[in-house]
This record gives C-alpha cells, structure tokens and sequence, in this order.
C-alpha cells in the first residue's frame, strides 16, 4: 500500500467515524501555532472550553501530525488553505495542486481566501467579488466530491450576487469583527442565515470572560455556530 492509498484509507475510516458529530464551535490554528505546540494540549483545550473543531493550517512537513489529529475522535480537525492570490484565475494550477494535496486528508476543505486584502483589488469590490465567485464556481465543479467552507467579512452581504455563494459551498463563516457593542454586532450578524459560523477576533477582548460574553449573547440570539480566530490570542487571554 503506498502513501496515498495509507492516507486515504486512514481518512475514510476517521469520516465515519465522526460524521454527525462536533457540530457547534470552531478555532482557527495557523501552522507556526500548529508547530510549536503538542496535539495532546491543543485537544486538551479544546475539550476544556467545547471546542469541537480546528481549522488548521500546516505545512508538508507537519502532514503527519495533522494526520494523528485528524484521527483523534475528541475533535474535528479541518484543513485551511489561505492563500490571498488564489483568488485570481492564473493560480488555478497553483489552487488545484493544493486542494488536490489536502484531498489526501480530508473530504472538507477551509477557504480563507481574501481577496480585499490584497492591495491592488481592495478599492475594487465587484471585481474582486467577481473574481471569488469564479474560483469558488472552479471548485464546486471540479470537486463535487470536497465539501467547501469559507470565511468572509460581514460586509459581503452588500454584494448584489451575495446570493450565489450558497451555491459553491459547504459552510459559511462570518468574520464579524471590530464591534462597537453587542448591538452592533447583532445589526452585522443579523444578514447572515443562522447556520452560519459566527467567528470572533480574539484580540478585540481584554479576557476570556468578555469573549465567552459576547459568544453567549450570539448564541442567545440564534446563531448557535461560533468560533474563535485565533488558537495564539485565545490562549494568551485569561
């Protein structure tokens, strides 16, 4: 049996084993936070605060540790692809070479895709949208068999095709940061569908009891799908 066919085999088993399960509350981990620190103690935390799934990022090099906690049955472990540039459509190759990497270890991917980001596309809304619905009409065509997640701003719901969205992806999760106050963030939050995964910036909070706050008032008014962004400032809060 070789690589490929190890990995793949390993995977198959572990989606069975986890399918309805680990449905509510997510935290990203970006792979020098996966690095530096033991799988044991990320479950470890995980479990301790109802964490039930991580949205990781990580290098080749770090592949079999994503893979021991990709089999671990306490947690859900998904992989994140966050590449800005992918967003344009000459780095198709370069986005199907990933996703057909991480395929290897997972039937659910993570978007972190921002394209607002970059510096010559942020003044350019309708293009830039354009540009993201394209890559994502890519992926569900070619990868019927991916379940897609994504993460967005709040402001998408401005898009006049915000819509179409829905159609490519698995999961959506909604960036709503830099509230005023909890009326504010219920105003941002209140254009999405409650199924969406409500994402905080953990660097906004002084500690984990106004963080913890505020995901009770989410959950309070609907929006039982939340998150925490990211493993590096939740753990620095006390």
């Amino acid at each position: 049996m070789n690589t490929k066919t190890k990995i793949l085999s390993i995977v198959a088993l572990v989606s069975i084993l986890t399918t309805n399960s680990f449905a509510d509350s997510s935290i990203y981990i970006w792979s020098k936070s996966f690095g530096s620190v033991s799988n044991q103690k990320i479950i470890k935390l995980m479990n301790k605060y109802n964490i039930h799934q991580a949205l990781i990022s990580f290098k080749k090099d770090q592949s079999n540790k994503f893979l021991a906690i990709k089999m671990d049955r306490r947690i859900k472990a998904i992989p994140i692809i966050a590449n800005n540039t992918y967003v344009y459509k000459k780095n198709r190759y370069k986005l199907d070479k990933k996703v057909n990497y991480l395929e290897m270890f997972s039937h659910e991917i993570h978007l972190d895709v921002e394209p607002y980001a970059l510096p010559e596309l942020k003044h350019h809304r309708k293009k830039y949208f354009k540009m993201y619905l394209n890559m994502l009409n890519h992926l569900h065509n070619y990868y019927p068999q991916i379940k897609f997640d994504i993460s967005i701003p709040v402001f998408y719901h401005k898009m006049s095709n915000f819509s179409e969205l829905k159609k490519y992806v698995n999961n959506i999760y909604i960036m709503a940061y830099k509230n005023k106050n909890q009326k504010h963030l219920l105003k941002e939050i209140s254009y999405f569908s409650k199924d969406a995964y409500i994402i905080q910036n953990c660097q906004e909070f002084k500690n984990k009891t106004k963080l913890i706050k505020t995901i009770n008032f989410i959950k309070q008014n609907g929006y039982n799908n939340i998150g925490f962004h990211d493993w590096k400032t939740f753990n620095k809060l006390k």
